[in-house]
């Protein structure tokens, strides 16, 4: 999905934890995928690597239904902190980022594919490796497709995290990491520090609460370039790419040394990709 790019800002990534997580989500090895089931998987994850490294919208627009929805939660179950991204926000989002080219520096991979058929529906699970300069995150996903007129369409996709590692940090997501993370939002909202509060709420991924207390200290005091750039990060996980973009651009006007991604400054020079402002 496009918009994993860019959750999380970027740090250095050290490797030596891969296998500690293919240890702790161990599983048996898939069963060897032929015929009908490797030609979804193929159809599907070249689609992801297409879209994600290579920025290139139609491939990777093509394996989505009309009705379909991407969701980002803590685990397989929806739960009260799940995002959701339809069809448009997630092509808007592509085109946006396409004006920038492929990003060389992405590497995406997949492993313990397993693909389930019955009759006109498959579920593909996998395990993703996505990394880029400074970031690494090991993810599980779930694709859910219908056999269309068309071919097979993907109608969900839902991605949740296993391990995350960036600046020499490294988080492995278990629930009674979940509730850890939990304990420390509690514990800056009975403090006075946004700051701290903000990056509490991100390590939880409960991105709806980062954005909106972003986008209020945004209101409160336009003259802070590290509020804009929260404000953006957080729109941009949750689809709102057009507040996004305005939010980056009023960071880089505040302060023009503020770390954007190659795409804000690619959309500078395309105009029919401008918000009207952020708001």
């Amino acid at each position: 999905m496009l918009v994993r790019q860019s959750i999380f800002l970027t740090a250095a990534i050290l490797f030596m934890p891969l296998t500690l997580v293919a240890s702790e989500d161990s599983r048996p090895d898939p069963p060897k995928l032929d015929g009908e089931a490797k030609a979804i998987a193929d159809f599907v994850l070249n689609s992801q690597v297409a879209g994600i490294r290579d920025r290139d919208v139609a491939t990777y627009m093509s394996i989505w239904s009309d009705d379909a929805v991407f969701m980002v939660g803590r685990g397989e179950k929806p739960g009260l902190y799940d995002i959701a991204w339809t069809r448009a926000q997630v092509e808007e989002s592509g085109r946006v980022k396409s004006a920038a080219g492929p990003d060389k520096d992405v590497k995406l991979t997949h492993d313990d594919v397993r693909v389930e058929l019955s009759g006109d529906r498959a579920v593909l699970t996998c395990k993703t490796r996505f990394t880029t300069d400074g970031f690494l995150r090991v993810s599980r996903e779930i694709f859910r497709l219908r056999k269309t007129n068309e071919g097979w369409r993907v109608h969900e996709n839902r991605l949740w995290p296993l391990y995350y590692q960036r600046r020499g940090k490294t988080t492995t997501y278990t629930p009674e990491k979940w509730k850890e993370l939990d304990a420390d939002v509690a514990r800056c909202q009975d403090g006075e520090y946004l700051w701290a509060l903000l990056a509490a709420l991100a390590e939880a991924w409960r991105f709806k609460e980062t954005y909106a207390q972003a986008k209020e200290i945004t209101e409160e005091n336009e003259d802070q370039p590290a509020a804009w750039l929260w404000r953006a990060h957080t729109a941009e996980a949750l689809g709102h790419i057009q507040d996004s973009l305005a939010s980056y651009r009023r960071a880089l006007a505040l302060d023009p040394k503020s770390q954007v991604p190659d795409y804000v400054k690619a959309a500078e020079s395309n105009p029919s990709s401008h918000a009207e402002g952020a708001h």
